[in-house]
């Protein structure tokens, strides 16, 4: 079936957007952003698999559709039958744009993820800004939140991993 995109207004006469992403609802961000993080993961192209596509995404439209529906930021290499890979068409800076804006939206009124931020800040400024952390019973507490490293991760803007540290 056909699927109609919203339509954004113009930006007001003489302002610029600051973003170097178009709008987008933060739904799609969401689904763009969790593609992007795992194509970085594998160098910025490869097949990559979506948990629950359909219960979290699905009113976005089928996978393949919404990927060749977003050509200007993914780009789709087919492979053998129905199979294909996936490679980022976006700039390093729009893709961690990207997933800034869509943690932060993650995070809006979400006191969780906000608790959580707030005692890993905590305690890497404890270390002089940088250091190794433990949050003490991350998965009770913080479970919710997925992974802790995935959790930092996805906060590209506020955190670096630094690998052996």
């Amino acid at each position: 079936g056909a699927r109609a995109s919203p339509v954004h207004p113009p930006a007001a006469a003489g302002v610029a957007p600051r973003s170097a992403l178009p709008t987008m609802e933060s739904q799609e961000r969401a689904a763009l952003a969790e593609i992007t993080r795992q194509l970085q993961k594998l160098g910025g192209q490869g097949k990559i698999w979506v948990n629950n596509w359909r219960q979290r995404f699905g009113q976005l439209g089928d996978f393949r559709a919404f990927v060749e529906l977003h050509a200007d930021k993914l780009t789709l290499i087919p492979g053998n039958g129905k199979e294909f890979e996936l490679g980022l068409v976006l700039s390093e800076e729009a893709q961690n744009e990207l997933l800034a804006e869509s943690a932060q939206e993650g995070l809006e009124g979400n006191p969780v993820a906000l608790a959580a931020l707030h005692e890993i800040e905590g305690q890497v400024s404890k270390k002089g800004g940088t250091g190794k952390i433990w949050v003490e019973n991350w998965k009770g507490r913080f479970g919710e939140l997925g992974e802790f490293k995935a959790f930092l991760e996805s906060f590209p803007d506020r955190f670096s991993i630094i690998p052996g540290a």
